[in-house]
């Protein structure tokens, strides 16, 4: 498979994994005692900041876990262990899985897989006739 065709591939595959959740209908904090809390939460704080915490727990009225620190932290030590009142909580938001994007992204992909297969497949052939084309004449095989 050509570069091109393996950058093509990682591309749809990276656009049906962008595809499959999205931030899900904002809810209020009082929701967070009745139910499990997920892995990952969207804030919307009352000064219009939005901050995404990872791990959340609650404790008492207060929303603990961690957020990344400066614009481009990835790592785990770039982490910042926070703990924010619900008073200061507008709203809450979860990731949900998109039914229909991810039914788009998986038909996508399959199609991007089964183009790239095709094309690789017509390639080879193509080879393969080049190749009896110069035996032939060469003599090394009867045409």
């Amino acid at each position: 498979m050509t570069r091109s065709r393996v950058h093509a591939l990682v591309a749809v595959v990276t656009v049906a994994l962008l595809c499959c959740t999205s931030w899900g209908r904002p809810f209020g904090t009082a929701h967070l005692l009745q139910q499990t809390v997920p892995d990952r939460l969207r804030l919307s704080l009352t000064g219009g900041r939005r901050v995404e915490i990872l791990r959340p727990s609650v404790r008492g009225d207060t929303l603990f876990g961690d957020t990344l620190g400066p614009v481009g932290a990835t790592s785990h030590r770039d982490r910042i262990a926070v703990g924010i009142p619900f008073t200061a909580i507008d709203s809450v938001s979860q990731r949900e899985i998109n039914a229909p994007m991810t039914a788009l992204a998986v038909a996508a992909a399959t199609g991007g897989v089964i183009f790239l297969m095709i094309k690789g497949a017509e390639a080879l052939q193509k080879s393969i006739d080049e190749s009896r084309k110069q035996s032939c004449h060469m003599g090394c095989i009867d045409c």
